[in-house]
This record gives C-alpha cells, sequence and structure tokens, in this order.
C-alpha cells in the first residue's frame, strides 16, 4: 500500500480511553483432564524455555491444589 494511503487510513482511525470497572476471567488450566494428561502438559510445558516454564509452574501449582 502507498504511504500516503496508509497516512489517511491512520487519520480516520479514532482514538478514545475507556474506564475499566471490572474485568472476568476463568482459569482453565486443568479443563477436568485425566492425570496422564495433566502430567503430560506438564512435562512438554518444562521443556520448554521462557514465558512457557512460568506458565508449568503455575499449572503445578494449580494442579496440586486440586
Amino acid at each position: 500500500m502507498p504511504a500516503q494511503y496508509l497516512t489517511g487510513l491512520r487519520r480516520a482511525i479514532p482514538g478514545y480511553t475507556m474506564p475499566i470497572d471490572r474485568i472476568e476471567a476463568k482459569f482453565k488450566l486443568g479443563q477436568e483432564r485425566p492425570q496422564a494428561d495433566r502430567e503430560g502438559v506438564l512435562r512438554v510445558l518444562r521443556e520448554n524455555r521462557g514465558r512457557e516454564k512460568s506458565l508449568a509452574e503455575l499449572t503445578a501449582e494449580y494442579y496440586a491444589r486440586r
């Protein structure tokens, strides 16, 4: 796309802010899976590095509470 066209598109996009009153979410790491499935999920997450490792730790803590 030509730069002039993109500039026109950007000008047409309105910007606004919106206050957030509440956030609703679900915690769905277990999803009622069998023990073998949960162990497999943890194994794969632990093999990865970076952000996935944090998810592995969070998942393990969640499973331990169940």
